[in-house]
């Protein structure tokens, strides 16, 4: 009887243990916002090159971390850990201003490579769903308080492309802190030869209060009306 109880306690507080750490909400992938990303380097006395400026800001910082596929070879990235890797992810990065972690996130590509409109299979909005509903459950997000952001940025180079994202953002404060947490599938559009090309990605965004906000301004994204995967399978620059 006596193992009984304390295997019921041992349960009840490991249980409810790991579910306040899910909860943390200045927490993904186990890195905390606004803490010394000297946590994260692999080689603490190490420290990314200062001339790879984020926006172009001085002291802001970008680290990646997983693999890419970059014209037909795969590129593997290890500048910093990322303690709790997940299976929906294959690429992860930070954002660092002042040695402090400002922005969290994590990729899933969805293609190699570019691939024909016509080949297209739309997937990105599924596989949020069903990571919404995993994850939103572990943090007590309400669903009703994700708000949708529909966005398009357009090339201001000789390759033209397009990009449409579909954000959904949560609102939230922690530890006296103004947070930002961004689920969006990301449609980047390239026209070569009279052909469109696609690539999709699915992103996670952690970040403080706005972060994000810099990053669509230096694009010159502008708010649009709601569209959906068919509307990308369907674009055509021409208009018709």
């Amino acid at each position: 009887m006596k193992f009984f109880i304390f295997l019921y306690y041992f349960l009840f507080f490991t249980i409810n243990f790991c579910y306040s750490q899910e909860k943390n909400l200045k927490q993904f992938a186990g890195i905390t916002l606004l803490t010394d990303i000297k946590n994260y380097l692999p080689d603490k006395e190490n420290s990314i090159e200062k001339n790879r400026k984020y926006l172009g800001y001085e002291d802001t910082t970008l680290y990646v971390s997983g693999s890419r596929i970059w014209n037909g070879e795969e590129k593997i990235y290890e500048e910093f850990i990322v303690p709790k890797k997940s299976h929906y992810f294959d690429y992860y990065s930070v954002i660092v201003k002042k040695d402090l972690v400002v922005a969290i996130n994590a990729f899933k590509h969805f293609q190699e490579e570019y691939i024909l409109q016509e080949k297209y299979n739309p997937t990105c909005l599924k596989y949020r769903k069903i990571y919404l509903e995993d994850n939103i459950l572990k943090n007590e997000i309400d669903k009703k308080d994700l708000k949708n952001k529909f966005l398009r940025s357009v090339s201001d180079s000789e390759r033209y492309w397009l990009r449409f994202k579909d954000r959904l953002i949560y609102k939230s404060r922690s530890d006296n802190a103004d947070i930002d947490n961004l689920f969006t599938c990301s449609y980047l559009l390239i026209s070569e030869d009279n052909k469109i090309k696609i690539s999709t990605s699915f992103i996670v965004g952690l970040s403080t209060a706005n972060f994000y906000d810099l990053f669509d301004l230096q694009s010159r994204s502008v708010e649009i009306d709601k569209f959906d995967e068919n509307f990308i399978k369907k674009f055509s620059i021409s208009g018709n």
